[in-house]
């Protein structure tokens, strides 16, 4: 379907300084093809093919690299991803809600070479996609929290007590030391330090981007609600919270990417 974002200023368009090839093609792109964020893949195999009875592959090169230099376009992946620079400033001046943002955050994870130009263009959309991630977790929580069908007692009778004195074992990092804490402080949860500790290092492995300890309080502020049974899989639990971490966009900063669950000597 064609995009009617652009529709009022074809005219202007085709009076663009640009030569006829360029005026052509970038018409056709800014009407017809992109999505609302500008964003669209195999662009150059797709122009050849349709513009090959009047402009040969090489003067559709040459038309694409003088929109890129007058900044309408931006190139990626040697010609086969196209962003069109101001397309998401005409089709939507804001992000009215958070679900709105979240897509627009979804959108750019498929196509991490045009992200950091995009929040460059475009930078109070950075903050924006943050509280968008905030809000999907909650809400996410929120919904499981809906749907089980565990019953249990108050928050203040899920208390767990913790057998295992955590400081006393140096074969672990501080920030798997925290892990534990979080997960040992869950009522009924199997206190086993070894099968714990390994299974955290394993999804450290599994889910190098996520922030574990911060996946783990979810996790306990959740179980507050939702005490275990007896027959409950509780690590099972931990795992699909580092699932959602991951798909919703959880991840740790920059600067915690090489350090924390590194395993101890």
């Amino acid at each position: 379907m064609a995009d009617r974002t652009w529709n009022a200023v074809d005219v202007d368009i085709l009076r663009q300084p640009w030569s006829k090839c360029a005026r052509r093609i970038g018409w056709q792109i800014m009407t017809e093809q992109p999505n609302q964020y500008g964003i669209f893949d195999t662009p150059l195999g797709a122009l050849v093919d349709h513009w090959s009875d009047i402009y040969s592959e090489a003067q559709i090169t040459d038309a694409i690299n003088e929109l890129v230099g007058v900044g309408v376009f931006r190139v990626y992946r040697e010609g086969r991803l196209l962003w069109v620079v101001k397309k998401w400033k005409r089709e939507q001046q804001n992000c009215n809600t958070w679900k709105q943002t979240l897509g627009l955050h979804r959108h750019l994870d498929k196509f991490p070479e045009v992200r950091d130009d995009f929040l460059a263009e475009y930078p109070t959309f950075i903050v924006a996609i943050e509280v968008a991630i905030k809000e999907t977790m909650k809400a996410t929580i929120k919904a499981t929290m809906k749907d089980t069908l565990i019953v249990g007692p108050k928050s203040s009778e899920s208390v767990s007590v913790i057998n295992i004195n955590l400081n006393l074992k140096e074969d672990i990092t501080t920030n798997e030391r925290e892990i534990l804490h979080e997960l040992y402080s869950i009522k009924g949860w199997p206190q086993e330090y070894e099968t714990d500790r390994d299974y955290i290092r394993k999804l450290a492995v599994e889910f190098p981007f996520v922030d574990i300890l911060h996946t783990a309080k979810d996790l306990a502020v959740w179980h507050l609600d939702n005490p275990l049974k007896k027959n409950s899989r509780a690590r099972s639990r931990l795992l699909t919270f580092c699932k959602k971490a991951k798909d919703f966009g959880r991840l740790k900063r920059d600067d915690d990417l090489t350090g924390g669950l590194e395993v101890a000597n």
